[in-house]
C-alpha cells in the first residue's frame, strides 16, 4: 500500500527580504519512507530561511502536519554532515554523516521513541539559487532494519 500526502500546506514563517545575512526563499521537501509491506511519500512546501556560514549554512522551515500541527526544522549542513532538528507536533534531532550510524529519540505526542539512522548516502549542493540537499538513510530500531528512506529539501532564493 502507497500512501501519498501532497503539499499539506504553504507556510510563510515570517516576513520577505533579508534577515542579516540570511536569505529567504521557498522551501520543497519530499520524503519517501520504504517499510518492509509499505511505501509512503511526503511532499511539503513553505517558505523558509537559509543563513550561510564557513563550511556550511542553516535552513530553517515550517511544515504543517496533516492533522493540523506545526513542525519548526533547522536542518544544519557543516563540512559534509547535517543535523535536523525538529520541534513542535514533532521532536527529533538527527545527525547525518556518511557511512555513520548514529542514535536519535523521535518524540511524539504518545511518547518517545528511540532509534538510529544510518546514512548511506548525504549530497549537498549550495549555489547562488539555492540550496539542495539529498539523504538516503536507513532507520533502525535495535539495530533491526525499520524503514529504508529518500530525503530531498531544496531551497530556492526568491
Amino acid at each position: 500500500m502507497t500512501k501519498r500526502h501532497d503539499e499539506i500546506k504553504n507556510v510563510a514563517p515570517d516576513t520577505v527580504g533579508t534577515v542579516s545575512g540570511c536569505i529567504r526563499g521557498d522551501v520543497r521537501v519530499r520524503s519517501v519512507l520504504q517499510y518492509a509491506e509499505d511505501r509512503e511519500e511526503i511532499r511539503t512546501c513553505g517558505r523558509g530561511t537559509y543563513c550561510r556560514s564557513a563550511g556550511g549554512g542553516t535552513l530553517s522551515y515550517v511544515e504543517c502536519t496533516e492533522d493540523g500541527g506545526r513542525v519548526g526544522n533547522e536542518l544544519s549542513l557543516q563540512n559534509g554532515s547535517a543535523v535536523l532538528r525538529r520541534s513542535g507536533a514533532v521532536c527529533a534531532r538527527m545527525s547525518f554523516v556518511e557511512g555513520e550510524t548514529t542514535a536519535f529519540s523521535y518524540g511524539t505526542p504518545y511518547g518517545e521513541l528511540r532509534f538510529q539512522v544510518q546514512t548511506r548516502s548525504l549530497r549537498m549542493r549550495a549555489t547562488s539559487a539555492g540550496v539542495l540537499v539529498r539523504i538516503v538513510y536507513t532507520v533502525l530500531q535495535g539495530g533491526v532494519p525499520v524503514s529504508d528512506n529518500r530525503l530531498t529539501i531544496a531551497f530556492t532564493v526568491e
